[in-house]
């Protein structure tokens, strides 16, 4: 039963797009702007590898079926409803509409190549376009639509409309959203936002997940410090106690030293082994 459900439904999305063309007549001085629209649509068919009215996304024929219509009939749609629509009334606001449009189709083709986005989600990206799409025309904001929209779907759409008046908190929320799907990426991306109320309470999340532990020494001012003779040595050093951490090995030339508070250079040895050093309190 299948295989003949697909022909048919493909007919009848055909059909549904060729006749809302023809009861639409396009002025020659935009019909420009609707072939660039009609010639994305082409290249997104083209995507799957195969020129041939479906948009094959994955190897369910019913999600294909859905993603084809998207991106046809629906899109054809929103052609049309910019041609017929009395509050989209001068020329340049007309093309202006086209043009994202044009840039959603485009997008969404470009994403699925470099697979940044589920395909699979096409019905839904032009759904949730549509609405942002009214409300950006309406000078509303596009933030409300935000937060019910996956993280792919909301990046796409939101980097359509960067001059709505929401644009900036939409993308403070997109952020916020990756952040709780990869806190351990937060700290490589906080900065453009380390201004933001929320910063303070991401860091500390990310550190959890980004920063491994490490022992801190306490600091110990040790003074005039100099190399200093063990044993077997003429030394005659004197003057200030250094506390150093446990396995420091000290060593000097035979020679006669200078006082540890005189500055004067001498030569020597100092070996340090490096252990799980802590220094004393005093």
């Amino acid at each position: 039963m299948k295989q003949f459900l697909l022909p048919v439904l493909l007919l009848t999305i055909w059909a549904d797009t060729f006749a809302s063309q023809d009861s639409v007549v396009v002025p020659i001085n935009r019909q420009r702007f609707h072939d660039r629209i009609d010639n994305e649509q082409l290249l997104t068919d083209k995507a799957d590898g195969k020129k041939d009215g479906l948009i094959r996304v994955s190897g369910n024929e019913e999600i294909n079926l859905q993603v084809t219509d998207a991106f046809t009939r629906k899109i054809n749609e929103f052609q049309n409803f910019v041609e017929t629509n009395s509050k989209i009334s001068s020329n340049n606001e007309k093309i202006r509409q086209l043009n994202f449009i044009e840039e959603l189709v485009r997008n969404f083709r470009s994403a699925w190549k470099q697979k940044t986005i589920n395909p699979a989600l096409a019905p839904l990206l032009v759904e949730d376009f549509y609405k942002m799409w009214i409300a950006n025309m309406d000078s509303g904001s596009i933030l409300p639509f935000i937060n019910d929209m996956p993280y792919e779907v909301g990046m796409l759409l939101t980097n359509i409309f960067p001059g709505n008046i929401g644009y900036s908190d939409s993308r403070k929320s997109l952020f916020l959203k990756y952040c709780r799907m990869h806190p351990d990426k937060i700290l490589s991306i906080i900065r453009p936002y380390v201004d933001e109320p929320f910063a303070d309470s991401l860091v500390l999340v990310g550190v959890k997940y980004d920063v491994e532990p490490v022992k801190v020494f306490a600091v110990v001012n040790v003074g005039h410090f100099r190399l200093v003779d063990v044993e077997g040595v003429d030394c005659y050093a004197s003057g200030y106690v250094v506390p150093v951490p446990h396995n420091v090995l000290l060593g000097g030339a035979h020679r006669e030293g200078t006082t540890l508070h005189k500055h004067q250079p001498g030569t020597g040895t100092l070996l340090f082994f490096f252990g799980n050093l802590e220094a004393p309190h005093l």
